[in-house]
């Protein structure tokens, strides 16, 4: 009876140690199975790095779910450009390529340019003008053409310079001039050649009626 019980116990042994076998052996088959399963989707996906992106034929526009358009991307004989829309479907913000390089311009409401990002034309640098409501240029700051430096200049409502700061081409420093309605000059302020500054009034004439020091 005895031999009887452990042939039994040493039989319940083997087939726990048979099925305990099978469950690692379906748990490897699986696991094998997913890492081929991923191996193979990594394999035919690209790398992020070597992605290449969406590509798109101009023009386009893009619009919002209702249909009013968001953004435009054209390009015309100066060269490619970007319109983005305001509530009113106007256009709010214009950006171009052209010959001389990147511009910029933000509109009003009335579709008028109310401020500009240039290349000047000449080659000097950049040119950034606040304009009022019509358009009219009311500010300028841009970089000289004789690449003294920068200038500051300030205009009235006919368009005629009434201040201006610039670094004088001369390299001595700064140069401050206040000019009336017509745009001629009845004051400045200037560096001296031999250090200091100058002080000077203008009449009508633009003849010096006022300097300091002499």
């Amino acid at each position: 009876m005895e031999n009887a019980k452990q042939d039994l116990e040493q039989r319940l042994a083997a087939v726990e140690r048979e099925v305990t076998s099978l469950r690692k052996a379906k748990r490897f088959a699986w696991t094998a199975c997913g890492l081929a399963v991923a191996a193979a989707l990594f394999a035919a996906r690209p790398a992020i790095t070597q992605e290449a992106g969406a590509t798109f034929k101009a023009p386009f526009k893009v619009i919002t779910p209702g249909g009013k358009p968001v953004m435009t991307v054209d390009s015309d004989n100066e060269g490619p450009f970007i319109r983005l829309y305001n509530a009113l479907d106007g256009t709010s913000i214009l950006l171009w390529s052209d010959k001389d390089g990147g511009n910029m311009a933000i509109k009003n409401v009335a579709g008028k340019n109310i401020g500009e990002m240039i290349s000047r034309s000449d080659g000097a640098g950049g040119n950034l003008r606040v304009l009022d409501k019509e358009g009219k240029n009311q500010v300028s700051m841009f970089a000289r053409s004789d690449g003294s430096g920068g200038n500051l200049a300030v205009y009235n409502s006919a368009g005629k310079s009434v201040f201006a700061a610039f670094a004088r081409s001369d390299n001595r420093g700064g140069d401050i001039g206040v000019y009336d309605k017509d745009g001629k000059s009845v004051g400045a302020i200037f560096t001296r050649a031999d250090g200091g500054g100058v002080l000077q009034i203008y009449d009508a004439e633009s003849k010096v009626i006022f300097k300091q020091p002499n």
